[in-house]
């Protein structure tokens, strides 16, 4: 399965489907796979990336520190905070189970 260097860890990723990508974040407490529990069947028409992050599921965490955290409950919080900024990118981001606006 493929994994990716990001800032000294590796990323473990899943990508999935065709179509326009929809990144998936798990909670704080999760991994990339829960989002099984949110979505049966992969949306049609997306290509899925889902990633275990950093020292979560199948992703490393030499440090054994956290470098960053977002409360099991914020992770639409944290990501809406992370995402590129333009005219289409934040348009386009969706947060679920988030009760920050």
């Amino acid at each position: 399965m493929p994994h990716v260097d990001v800032n000294g860890f590796a990323m473990y990723f899943e990508v999935r489907g065709e179509g326009e990508p929809l990144l998936l974040l798990h909670g704080g407490t999760g991994i990339g796979a829960d989002w099984r529990h949110v979505f049966p069947a992969d949306p049609h028409g997306y290509q899925v990336v889902v990633p275990d992050l950093r020292g979560h599921g199948r992703s490393t965490n030499p440090s054994k520190t956290p470098k960053h955290f977002c409360a099991h409950s914020r992770p639409g919080f944290c990501a809406s905070r992370t995402t590129p900024s333009g005219p289409w990118r934040r348009a386009n981001a969706r947060r679920i189970g988030s009760e920050i606006e």
